[in-house]
């Protein structure tokens, strides 16, 4: 059986794949609409906004209560590698700033954003995802992390730079510790 499709929630649907902004919010402010409803094919709206690289419409979705972290149902991709796969560094930071998780895994290989990311070669949501606290040392389900995948690819320098999330704890812990040296109670 085919689905309705001229109903408003394959409308909303639409909207959000087509980056049609003014009618997603048109459909949202109706009321008619389930926002992390899915489509047939296991996405949600935010999914498909954030694979089409719709950035307009992925924030007005989660302005709107949208969960950044419902997987498609087909392949286990939630919005935020979704946004990888679309180059969308700015819909990425939208994401992760709702609570997306950045550790999240595909249900295929057992990869995460930062994963795909370094399969693409998309150094912008690299640094985005490492900045937010992904784990560089999260391997898939054949045992590689980011960086191998990376190398895998041909993106052998894609790496070259980037500071760890546990590089950037250790840095901001010994800041901390060589600021309150100087600061203990005055004599």
């Amino acid at each position: 059986m085919i689905p309705p499709y001229d109903t408003p929630q394959y409308r909303f649907f639409f909207a959000a794949e087509d980056g049609n902004a003014k009618q997603l919010q048109e459909l949202l402010d109706s009321g008619m609409v389930d926002i992390d409803a899915r489509d047939d094919y296991g996405a949600t709206a935010l999914s498909q906004a954030a694979r089409q690289g719709k950035t307009d419409c992925v924030r007005i979705l989660l302005q709107n209560g949208a969960n950044p972290n419902i997987a498609n149902t087909n392949d286990g991709w939630p919005p935020l590698i979704q946004a990888g796969y679309a180059d969308d560094a700015e819909s990425m930071k939208l994401l992760i700033k709702a609570g997306a998780d950045l550790h999240a895994c595909d249900n295929d290989a057992g990869w995460t954003a930062l994963m795909w990311c370094a399969c693409w070669g998309f150094r912008e949501g690299i640094e985005v995802l490492v900045r937010a606290g992904a784990r560089t040392e999260d391997k898939d389900k054949n045992g590689d992390t980011a960086e191998e995948i990376a190398r895998q690819r041909g993106h052998k320098e894609l790496f070259d730079g980037i500071e760890t999330a546990a590089q950037i704890r250790a840095r901001r812990n010994m800041n901390f510790r060589s600021y309150t040296r100087g600061r203990g109670p005055k004599k």
